[in-house]
């Protein structure tokens, strides 16, 4: 997360360059290819999902989760504001 400032001498440099007018995108494919410039790769991955339990659900995937969220679901008694799991890569 950034501050305003911030936000918006990004946003006025991202009109300079010609791939906003106002907050519009005008230049999709131009402005993915410089966001690809910008990042650096993340030390993890972070998603943030609506529901994460009823995607993980509909897929195959093998997971792992803290046990603060694995207690919440079997006794209802903590409210976690964050689920963190982890995904373990499928084999064969």
């Amino acid at each position: 997360m950034c501050k305003y400032s911030t936000a918006h001498k990004i946003l006025k440099q991202l009109q300079i360059d010609g791939y906003l007018q106002g907050t519009k995108i005008t230049e999709y494919e131009k402005l993915i290819h410089a966001w690809k410039t910008w990042q650096i790769k993340p030390i993890r991955d972070q998603y943030f999902l609506k529901n994460p339990f009823r995607i993980l659900e509909k897929t195959k995937l093998n997971y792992a989760m803290t046990t603060y969220i694995a207690e919440n679901l079997i006794q209802k008694y903590l409210f976690p504001s964050k689920i963190h799991f982890i995904l373990i890569p499928l084999t064969g």
